[in-house]
């Protein structure tokens, strides 16, 4: 989503949340989260160059590989612990799952190799 595709949601949210309050609220805060700053620009840049190298190399429209993204892994895992403490206040409910979050997002190994089977399109 864009950021002012982000901002016209957030308008929105106070009537939605009228008819599903739970799912709204929790769907309002993932969406405040805030991606660093200093982050895109990085990300951007590599992208862009990895484009470059890929298509100077091959004659077909290049496809990025889960490595070539050279994330920023401690950006990355901070965000996710976010939105992890975000989800998981609106799961008080779920103790289990809640636990089994927290759990998850305490393994930085976890999470990159989960990112990378979700990203290379196989089973978690």
């Amino acid at each position: 989503m864009t950021v002012q595709a982000d901002s016209q949601v957030l308008e929105q949210l106070p009537q939605w949340q009228e008819k599903s309050p739970r799912y709204i609220g929790l769907h309002r805060d993932l969406l405040q989260l805030k991606v660093s700053s200093s982050f895109l620009p990085v990300l951007e840049e590599h992208i862009a160059a990895i484009a470059a190298e890929l298509r100077s190399e091959i004659d077909i429209p290049p496809i990025l590989r889960f490595h070539d993204l050279l994330p920023i892994w401690p950006e990355l895992e901070n965000l996710f612990r976010e939105a992890v403490s975000i989800i998981c206040t609106h799961l008080v409910n779920h103790p289990s799952d809640v636990s089994a979050l927290r759990q998850f997002s305490s393994q930085p190994s976890l999470i990159k190799s989960t990112a990378e089977r979700w990203y290379n399109n196989n089973s978690l």
